[in-house]
Parts: structure tokens; sequence; C-alpha cells
């Protein structure tokens, strides 16, 4: 781990941040502030759009604004919400077939959608996601960014894919069952955990709870600021974010995101702040341990090591 991070990384995480606020501005200009959740929910596909064709990203890119589009529509269905969210579990782990964790967004914004309160119209979500996408598709293509794809074998996507099914259905289940707040975090945080390789969960479960914690007393610290400060400090914490992302130092990263995120969704008091962050953590820890034990159905003899050794 290093901070700051290297000198030559910064230039380049500012160009991101600015990318990725453009389109969020444009629709809060154009829709308004309330159609903003469903431009992040988009822009998460950035995550797949560099390991596709140009055909693939359009054929997963309509898929996540299905999901986005049907969650709007099942929110307070729970048996939707639930069947929703494991069916893209089903999807995303088979797709680990084409490069590992490729689709993981999907059951992120199935959970977002269908479990935090809709401010927006199905037809709205479904305009500015495919709106959003095509922007994220085209600066893909214009900047020629192309990843490597990581497949793995197919009886290990299969297992994955029920594994994680099973693990985000049930919390997916108790997190209505209960009315938790937030409640998205906790299904959200279990979908990145869960890889498709036992060793690669447990080692992204640590570095999620070690970057959450540190980011939690980050976000304690920065909350007395006053909001237009809270604000500034969540677009340098998405620059960092960014910094970090290109450095594959997920501590860190993780680290930024969360008092990025905290700062967004806060009303900007410090006991809302303190709440968030006390609410985000015991997700986060929650999840983790969960993920931990789940990881367990995924170690199938030598293949369960690591992508690294598909």
């Amino acid at each position: 781990m290093r901070f700051p991070p290297p000198r030559h990384v910064l230039p380049t995480a500012l160009k991101v941040t600015a990318v990725v606020l453009i389109p969020l501005v444009l629709v809060s200009w154009l829709v308004g502030g309330d159609a903003v959740l469903p431009g992040v929910l988009a822009l998460l596909s950035v995550a797949f759009v560099p390991y596709c064709t140009l055909r693939q990203a359009i054929v997963m890119c309509a898929a996540l604004v299905a999901v986005g589009t049907l969650g709007t529509m099942a929110y307070g269905h729970d048996v939707a919400v639930v069947s929703l969210v494991v069916v893209t579990c089903l999807v995303a782990g088979l797709l680990s077939r084409f490069s590992a964790g490729v689709f993981g967004v999907g059951p992120i914004v199935a959970a977002v959608a269908s479990l935090d309160t809709p401010e927006n119209k199905p037809i709205v979500v479904a305009l500015v996601m495919t709106a959003v996408c095509a922007y994220v598709v085209l600066v893909v293509r214009l900047m020629k960014v192309n990843l490597e794809p990581a497949p793995v074998p197919l009886d290990v996507a299969k297992r994955h894919a029920v594994v994680m099914a099973v693990a985000c259905g049930a919390a997916t289940a108790v997190a209505l069952y209960f009315d938790m707040p937030k409640a998205y975090w906790l299904v959200m945080t279990l979908a990145i955990v869960l890889r498709p390789y036992a060793l690669d969960s447990l080692v992204k479960n640590r570095q999620r709870v070690l970057g959450t914690v540190a980011g939690a007393m980050i976000a304690a610290l920065l909350s007395p600021l006053p909001r237009p400060w809270q604000v500034l400090m969540a677009a340098v914490c998405m620059t960092l974010m960014f910094a970090y992302m290109a450095q594959r130092d997920y501590v860190l990263q993780v680290t930024f995101m969360t008092p990025m995120v905290i700062f967004l969704v806060s009303s900007g008091s410090v006991d809302d702040t303190f709440y968030l962050d006390g609410l985000r953590l015991a997700y986060t820890v929650g999840a983790c341990v969960a993920g931990g034990l789940v990881s367990l159905a995924l170690v199938r003899g030598p293949d369960a090591a690591s992508t690294a050794h598909a």
C-alpha cells in the first residue's frame, strides 16, 4: 500500500473522474437529481465493457438495463425481488466462464434497484441506463481500452453461480423480512467478495473489511465539515479511488470509496454520517464473515486456489 498514489497516476484518475461525472451532471440537468442513481448503476457497465467485443458489450449492457428496470418494477414485491437477485446471480456466475466476475455488477444493480425506494418510473430508469451505458461503450471504444478476459472452467463457473445465488438470495430474503435499512449494501458486498475461487474470495473478504474500516474512520473524522466541503471530499475520494484502482490496490481503493459513498448518501449532519458509517461497517463485516464461510463451498481440490491458475 502506498499513500499518496504515484504522481503519474493522479492525472489519469482526474480524467476518469471527469469522464464519470459528465453523464451524471447531464442526467441531473436533463432529467432531475433523482435520476442520478440509475445513471450510477449504468456506469457500473465499465466493469465488463473493456473485456467485450462491441456486440458482446451491447448485449450485456442491454441485460444490465433490463435488470435495473425489472428491479424498479419488483420493489415492494418480496418474492419478485428475491427471484431477480437469484436469477441475476446465476447469470453472473455462469458468465465467469467468459471472464471471472465480469458480470458481478448485475446482482449489485438488482439489489440496489429492487431494495432501495424507487425515485423514478421504470421507463425513466430504462432510458437513463440505456443512455449512460451507450456513453460507457462509446468512451471505452474511443479510448481503445481492451482488457484480456480471465475465463474459468465451466464446472467452477456453475458452482460459483449456485453459491452466489444461494448466498445473495438468502441475504435479500433476510433483509426484506427484517426491513433492514440500506439492505442493498449487504447484498452488494456479498456479490463483490464471492469470487469463483475460494482463495480469491477469502483475500477479497479481508481486503474489503480493512478498507471499509479505514474509510469509515476517514468519514467519521471529516463528518463535522459543512455539506459543500463533504461533497468536495467525495470528489477527492473518488479521484483517489480511481488512482488506487489503476494501481490494483484494493484496500486503498475501498478505503476512499467508503467515505465517498457515505458523503454522497448522507444528509450532511454528523449524526446521519455516523449512522451510515456504522451501518456500512456492520453490513460489510457481516457480509464478509458470511462470504468467508460460504466460500468454503467453492473449495474443490486443486482448482480452488485462484483464477491465476485457470
